[in-house]
């Protein structure tokens, strides 16, 4: 059977504003005979401020009348309280590794200003606006606690992996490598 909502402030509310018995109401919120006796009794750890379960829609007026008339009658629920759904959205990052990517976005943004934020937001997996306040403010984000220089690590690395395959992936592309103004080809 379901439960109301916030069961021991309804059997509060229950208790200080019906006549039902301990056992309706025990079986109405799920709790222990005793748990509602130390409430009635007021001898519960902390005074608990009712709720109202008319008024939230888990009972009507009439399923009380009608437990108040006999005791051996069970409430039953109205309609059960709407059950919490985790909605899609951002999740806990633990404290070491908040410190990780301004410093790669601010070197991506001051070598690589063609990037645009969507690009960099995907490379490091971070959100526009944190590109957009390392590009806009860079002392403001290291006093906010963004570690600027790890991020700027993280972009320097990134980048340099980046530009090395494309010079790997050029050359064997045209097969030519130029060093220092002289043209090596492959074959000779």
């Amino acid at each position: 059977m379901a439960q109301p909502l916030m069961p021991h402030a309804t059997a509060s509310w229950l208790v200080d504003n019906t006549a039902l018995s301990f056992e309706q109401i025990t079986k109405f919120c799920g709790l222990h005979i005793l748990e509602v006796q130390a409430i009635a009794d007021d001898m519960a750890a902390t005074k608990l401020t009712g709720r109202d379960p008319v008024r939230a829609g888990e009972l009507t007026l009439e399923e009380i009348e009608k437990g108040q008339a006999d005791p051996n009658y069970e409430l039953k629920m109205f309609r059960e309280p709407e059950q919490a759904t985790r909605t899609k959205g951002p999740r806990y990052t633990p404290v070491s590794k908040r410190q990780d990517k301004p410093d790669g976005i601010a070197w991506i943004i001051r070598n690589h200003p063609e990037v645009s934020d969507g690009q960099i937001g995907k490379l490091i997996g971070t959100t526009r606006n944190t590109i957009q306040a390392i590009r806009d403010n860079e002392p403001r984000m290291e006093a906010l606690g963004y570690p600027v220089f790890r991020y700027r690590l993280v972009c320097f690395v990134l980048g340099g992996a980046l530009a090395g395959l494309a010079g790997a992936l050029l050359a064997n592309l045209f097969s030519v490598i130029l060093l220092l103004g002289e043209t090596l080809r492959q074959g000779r």
